[in-house]
């Protein structure tokens, strides 16, 4: 099966200058080398997370030289602190390396029986609202989390810095996989708190979401309205 293409259509929506783009579940860096490709210039800033240990050595030498990058060996959840990580690999070698995940794998033996799942290993991790104030970011143009499941634990973990971020790129099963992931209805449903979201592409396994508050959440934080 073919890759989407992303990047045909995020091309036409980071058409500015100095974006900042937070990337979680960067696997193998060909993503963030992609993105690059596409901005008109560097990023002011990019975060760039990796939790498997498997694959966060390939990312970090595959980004380093990259102007801007922050890269990060961490998981991203809704909260700060030590986690337990599932990692997953094929039956065949160097297969079904990427379904690793922050959350216990339930549906996704039965639905991909090819993939098994290692015991859990410990890692570090960190949320979106606490490395953005760490790293002094206060608006995001693309949060793109492609984290197996975990992805609602992330958007518990991003909930002040949601409001101020433009663009989402999230990966949304049809059914649950992991234990607590969500649908789209599920998503669509915790977004509408955090401002006007409509969606702008839906793709086989991801949704693109665009903020339509986000301007005026920038105005008003510009003026001192943010708490």
């Amino acid at each position: 099966m073919s890759q989407p293409d992303y990047f045909k259509v995020l091309a036409p929506l980071l058409h500015m200058k100095d974006a900042v783009i937070i990337e979680v579940g960067a696997y193998d860096g060909k993503h963030t080398q992609r993105l690059y490709d596409i901005l008109p210039s560097s990023p002011a800033f990019y975060g760039c997370f990796e939790a498997d240990p498997r694959h966060a050595r390939k990312v970090a030498m595959a980004v380093e030289r990259l102007p801007n990058m922050h890269f990060m060996p961490l998981a991203v959840g809704e909260e700060m602190g030590k986690r337990e990580f599932f990692q997953s690999q094929g039956k065949k070698p160097n297969t079904y390396m990427g379904s690793s995940s922050l959350c216990k794998p339930t549906r996704h033996k039965e639905c991909f029986p090819d993939c098994e799942f290692l015991p859990p290993i410990e890692v570090g991790c960190t949320t979106i609202d606490s490395f953005c104030k760490t790293a002094r970011v206060d608006h995001i143009d693309l949060l793109w989390a492609d984290i197996q499941g975990a992805e609602p634990l992330l958007l518990e973990g991003a909930k002040k810095m949601l409001p101020f971020t433009q663009y989402l790129l999230l990966e949304v099963d049809q059914q649950p996989l992991y234990e607590g992931s969500w649908t789209k209805a599920d998503f669509e449903t915790f977004l509408q708190a955090f401002g006007h979201w409509e969606i702008v592409h839906e793709f086989e396994w991801d949704i693109l979401w665009r903020n339509l508050r986000y301007e005026a959440n920038c105005q008003h934080e510009k003026k001192g309205g943010r708490k």
